[in-house]
């Protein structure tokens, strides 16, 4: 995604396209109701309630398991 420069001056006119253009950019990623396939090294890493990072892995057999980032 390339986004425009910023003006010199901050202009309603102009922000809300640059929004738009984040927004688009952002859902063509993370698309509701369609299956997300990690791979190539790709993680899914979970944030706990007190803020530690957990990584989910899946083995040949489909047995779950977590281990810190």
């Amino acid at each position: 995604m390339k986004l425009p420069a910023a003006p010199a001056q901050y202009a309603r006119g102009l922000f809300q396209p640059i929004l738009s253009t984040i927004e688009r950019g952002v859902n063509a990623c993370f698309a509701k109701g369609q299956d997300l396939q990690l791979q190539n090294g790709e993680r899914l890493i979970l944030k706990s309630p007190k803020g530690t990072l957990y990584q989910i892995k899946v083995d040949d057999s489909g047995t779950l398991s977590t281990g810190p980032v």
